[in-house]
């Protein structure tokens, strides 16, 4: 079951997120919050990132479901990844969206 108004028509994908979601709620009888933010684009994303990628930078794009995604844990291991690959070298810039 999905929360209702969180997603539009896609012709390419079926549907995708609305950009700017702050979804906290719960769906009985799941007694886990369903939880996640998207960014400017409508990707789960911590972060708002621009369309162009900029020289330099490193884009990884993670495929899954509402585990990858974070949306039934408190920590979402796709921004755990971009923190660890950010922490190797000062001047890496990896986004990681899902």
């Amino acid at each position: 079951m999905r929360a209702q108004g969180i997603e539009s028509i896609d012709p390419l994908t079926g549907f995708r997120y609305r950009p700017g979601l702050a979804v906290d709620t719960r769906q009985p009888p799941n007694p886990q919050p369903y939880r996640f933010r998207t960014n400017s684009h409508g990707h789960i994303a911590d972060d708002d990132y621009p369309l162009a990628k900029p020289a330099g930078e490193y884009r990884v794009a993670v495929v899954g479901d509402s585990f990858t995604a974070g949306i039934v844990n408190t920590t979402r291991w796709p921004a755990e990844l971009e923190r660890r690959l950010a922490a190797l070298k000062s001047d890496f810039v990896a986004n990681v969206s899902h």
